[in-house]
């Protein structure tokens, strides 16, 4: 029998699009011929491109579109082409284009039908006439559109590269034929997929991720300059958790302290961290935790949709290409507070429970065209290979949010365990229940010297392209600037500060080295460099009116919130009803359609404000911050004071902390008796209350702005300050100090460190703790419940327990601190040889991160090798602990656990774990000090010995903050090479005795 042959199914691709794009007209065709020949037979199917120009027969009609309409309907697939032009009015569109568009959109609405892709071209066109910038403009406004609903593509170039236009509609081809397969003609429009399909979704992320805007950068064209993720993108790095997350040590069984590769790894790639099933990210304003999350989801994206293969596997901290989820801790919590009130059976029970994420993820899909409902949602959380990215914890209104949306994101780890999730915030406003409990913590870490040159490589190469000899000249250039006054060096270790200063250099040639006045000169440049326009306010007056809109979202609103919190997220209807004012009209609302068009204009150029939709947010949470600052600067003493310091004070709130610095760095500006006047009136606030809290409160604020303006050398004179600093040193005391958070006592602890610490003082009496002569039981077994020192966590590297006696010495109750050893630099210490008698000299010139360090006085100094700790300990007439009095110290004779006693590690007693994500000021933890005064023997930083383990590995002990407190036991000991240094190394010293054992 003759077989029949077999008929292709016909799918149809209607392309819409002006006439500038010919060149990707010819691209299309040549990849739908590939596609047909490949793996489009293979499923049976053939596509067929359908345009106006060669597919609609000739006719008269009521319009000229209408006769394109009416013959185009039965398509499978709309596929639209952007670039500068928009194209001519219909009659009832603004272009055919348009028009096409709405059609197929309507449809399938409708019936879910066609298929729609469109694609702009990124790189702006030529503009030549005042016609062509209408264009574009017109491009731009219905770009965004599209992209609000997420089903637009970008490219940049037309074919040859890997996201260009013809790569991309090669692959979105590819990955819609399941969608198609089956028998029959092409009148079989609809087929309906088995699975929901995650394609839309996947492509608006991979869409969203693909770029870095950089604002203000002065190219000669109005809109924002966009890099390619990869371009830019500097790794991060992180110092790495405990190997175990719930802070206890791993078990080995060795005669020797646990092996440096696996206990004592110092900062690592971000992405390698991935590891962990609950990971949460802090880190500093701009220190590229949004980015880190964007570049993990980009890559995962392009793997899934077969883009590129392996790039999932350049995140080395997953195994598999997860399934992305990325949104905003904001959007969550406002999508609850909305909802919580509402009657009906399928409401979650709770305001924490897990079932809102699912409900909150259909609702996003559902206005974003996605086609995917809560079910599919909720069968991705349950499987294995589903990863949640959390972004802006701290972006949430106020506390209260903050604690709600931290209790449901538990409330997830724990209903689907088979999930990743990833949380980003910054560190001052996660703290006490905020913190998530069962997460593994890590802080990123500042710019090091190498990843500066890294970005400086890579933005040179970005700005001149082809032209390696003018990239090699700027870059020259730029890092001379940026690695100058040690001010321009401590703004360069933040991602977003340093590219805020590679801007500047290029459009200016010069730096300011004080924060408020970086971001003056930004949003100054990103003003000046919008496109003019007829009617359009000026640079001026256009900053003038978003410092109003910042400062009213900075202070909330109340009729949308039962409380008054922090927005940082809009509707555009309601932004234009704060600034209406500005703008002068008949009537109000003839002044709130005015301020919409003022908002849709800086949405589309100026770079300071961004759309979502129908919503809008600064570009960068600290735009707003610092345009709320600039608002308060321009109000009356009087009005400033009351909303600052009043009944009601902002200035505590962690939400406000950023704009109390930067408006006390634009007072400055305004000369230093107006930073004086606020100062007293923050002081003036003491007298009304006098609790420890409260002046813990005020000193941690004062010395937080004194260390935000050491570029102008700015002190407090008034000496009611120093009275203050002598009070709050009840923060040392365990008594004194129960119920005040540990983020409150840490910025009072470091304003101390400011003024200068009276116990870091040399004629302290308190200099030195004596521990007598006399025997000890050291090291821990498990072995033995009944013998000494047993402990069920011991390792074998801590025995046997031996009898050793130990003659009279002293040892510091503190670690040193960077004071401390600033001295020991000031004397020239590194360029002595006399000091380093025991090795090393030579190799270093200061302290890791040194410029960051001074910044914290009464911080343990960090980042030293053993050499560099022995060298100290020689010059200041010291010398380092053997391992035997260090232990004597923390454990005493009565063979304690940890050096306050036997009761268990928690957060009152020393810092690790990483829940504070730095060294603390050294003290700050009294109620884990031993009884005879000695502090921070647990956590904070290892603390070198002078013992030689296994030439030539040196002892560490004591445990740090980046650690589990099960490392921080009296008897845990671990080993690392001499030249070693990371953020977790500190030492301290003793004086007389010798060590000798029985």
């Amino acid at each position: 029998m003759v077989r029949e042959p077999e008929v292709a199914r016909i799918v149809r691709i209607f392309v819409s699009s002006p006439g500038d794009v010919a060149s990707e007209r010819r691209a299309l065709d040549e990849v739908v011929a590939a596609v047909n020949r490949t793996q489009a037979s293979e499923y049976g199917i053939r596509f067929e491109l359908q345009a106006w120009e060669k597919d609609v027969v000739p006719r008269i009609g009521p319009r000229p579109q209408t006769v394109v309409n009416d013959q185009t309907l039965e398509y499978n697939i709309y596929l639209g082409i952007m670039w500068g032009r928009f194209g001519t009015p219909t009659g009832t569109h603004g272009s055919g284009t348009e028009e096409e568009f709405r059609k197929a959109a309507d449809n399938w609405a409708a019936v879910g039908t066609p298929w729609i892709l469109f694609y702009f071209r990124d790189d702006p066109p030529v503009i030549r006439t005042s016609g062509d910038s209408e264009q574009y403009t017109r491009v731009l406004k219905f770009k965004e559109e599209l992209q609000s609903r997420g089903i637009i593509g970008t490219y940049t170039e037309v074919d040859r590269t890997v996201d260009s236009f013809a790569k991309k509609v090669d692959t979105h081809l590819r990955l819609l034929l399941p969608t198609f397969r089956g028998s029959g003609a092409a009148t079989t429009i609809r087929t309906v997929p088995s699975q929901p399909d995650s394609f839309p979704y996947l492509q608006h992320l991979l869409d969203s991720t693909a770029h870095i805007d950089i604002r203000g950068l002065a190219t000669g064209e109005a809109t924002a300059h966009r890099f390619p993720i990869d371009d830019l993108f500097v790794t991060l790095k992180a110092a790495a958790p405990a190997d175990d997350p719930g802070g206890r040590p791993q078990r080995q069984s060795r005669q020797k302290p646990e092996a440096p590769a696996a206990q004592m790894r110092g900062p690592v790639a971000l992405e390698n961290l991935l590891t962990h099933r609950a990971l949460v990210v802090l880190g500093d304003p701009g220190s590229g935790k949004s980015t880190f999350l964007r570049k993990t989801v980009q890559g995962l994206c392009r793997t899934l949709l077969g883009i590129d293969p392996q790039a999932a596997r350049s995140l080395s901290g997953l195994d598999r290409p997860l399934f992305p989820i990325l949104i905003r801790a904001e959007d969550l919590a406002r999508y609850i507070a909305e909802r919580q009130d509402e009657r009906g059976a399928s409401k979650p029970a709770t305001r924490h429970s897990a079932a809102w994420l699912p409900r909150f993820l259909a609702k996003s899909a559902r206005d974003d065209g996605w086609g995917l409902g809560k079910k599919f949602f909720q069968d991705k959380l349950k499987r294995a290979g589903c990863i949640v990215l959390i972004d802006g914890l701290d972006e949430t209104s106020d506390r209260i949010a903050r604690q709600d949306t931290s209790r449901v994101i538990e409330q997830v780890a724990s209903m689907y365990p088979a999930c990743q999730l990833i949380v980003t915030s910054r560190p001052a406003a996660y703290a006490g229940d905020v913190v998530l409990s069962g997460f593994t913590h890590v802080a990123i870490e500042p710019f090091d010297e190498q990843a500066i040159r890294t970005f400086l490589d890579r933005w040179c190469e970005a700005l001149y392209r082809a032209r390696p000899a003018q990239a090699a000249t700027h870059r020259a250039q730029l890092e001379e600037a940026v690695t100058g006054p040690p001010q321009i060096r401590r703004l360069a270790r933040n991602p977003v500060m340093l590219t805020a200063l590679a801007v500047l250099h290029w459009n200016e040639k010069h730096l300011p080295e004080q924060r408020a006045e970086l971001y003056d000169s930004i949003l100054t440049w990103l003003s000046r460099s919008r496109e003019k326009r007829r009617g359009r306010l000026s640079a001026d007056r256009c900053l003038t009116v978003l410092e109003q809109l910042a400062l009213r979202m900075q202070t909330g609103d109340a009729r949308e919130r039962r409380r008054k919190a922090r927005l940082v997220q809009v509707r555009r209807r309601w932004a234009a009803e704060q600034i209406h004012a500005e703008f002068s009209a008949r009537t109000e609302a003839e002044e709130v359609q005015i301020a919409e068009r003022f908002l849709r204009d800086e949405e589309l150029d100026s770079g300071i404000i961004v759309a979502r939709g129908d919503e809008l947010r600064f570009w960068h949470l600290t735009f707003q911050e610092f345009l709320a600052a600039r608002a308060i600067a321009r109000l009356g003493e009087k009005d400033q004071r009351r909303l600052l310091i009043g009944s009601r004070p902002q200035a505590y709130q962690p939400e406000w902390r950023e704009v109390v610095l930067l408006f006390a760095g634009l007072l400055a500006g305004q000369g230093r008796p107006k930073v004086d006047g606020f100062v007293k009136a923050l002081l003036d606030i003491t007298k009304k209350n006098t609790t420890l809290a409260s002046q813990s409160r005020c000193a941690g604020l004062l010395g937080s702005i004194v260390r935000d303006l050491a570029a102008l050398d700015y002190q407090i004179n008034d000496r009611r300050y120093a009275k203050l600093l002598d009070a709050v040193l009840g923060i040392f005391d365990p008594r004194r100090s129960a119920g005040i958070s540990i983020d409150v006592r840490i910025e009072a602890a470091e304003a101390l460190g400011q003024a200068g610490d009276p116990r870091l003082d040399p004629k302290n009496p308190r200099r030195w703790v004596k521990i007598p002569a006399g025997k000890f039981w050291m090291g821990a077994q498990k072995e033995k419940p009944d013998g000494p020192n047993f402990d069920v966590e011991a390792f074998s590297a801590e025995g046997p327990v031996r009898e050793v006696h130990l003659d009279t010495y002293a040892i510091a109750p503190y670690p040193v601190t960077v004071a401390e050893f600033q001295t020991f630099l000031d004397d020239d210490g590194y360029l002595n040889a006399k000091w380093w008698a025991d090795g090393g000299f030579g190799k270093f010139d200061m302290p890791e991160d040194w410029d960051d360090q001074v910044e914290y006085p009464n911080r343990p100094v960090v980042g030293v090798s053993w050499f560099e700790a022995a060298a100290y300990s020689a010059w200041a007439g010291s010398r380092l602990p053997a391992e035997a009095e260090w232990e004597k110290a923390a454990r005493g004779t009565e063979g304690r656990k940890f050096p306050w006693g036997n009761e268990p590690a928690d957060p009152s007693r020393l810092n690790s774990d990483g829940n504070v994500g730095r060294p603390t000021p050294v003290g700050l933890y009294p109620a884990g000090a031993t009884p005879s005064g000695i502090y921070d023997m647990a956590g904070n930083v290892w603390e070198w010995c002078c013992d030689v383990v296994n030439e030539p590995v040196r002892v560490v002990r004591g445990g740090s903050w980046n650690f589990g407190s099960g490392y921080a036991r009296s008897a845990y000991r671990s080993g690392y090479h001499p030249d070693s240094r990371n953020n977790g190394f500190g030492f301290r010293v003793v004086v007389s005795g010798a060590a000798r054992s029985r």
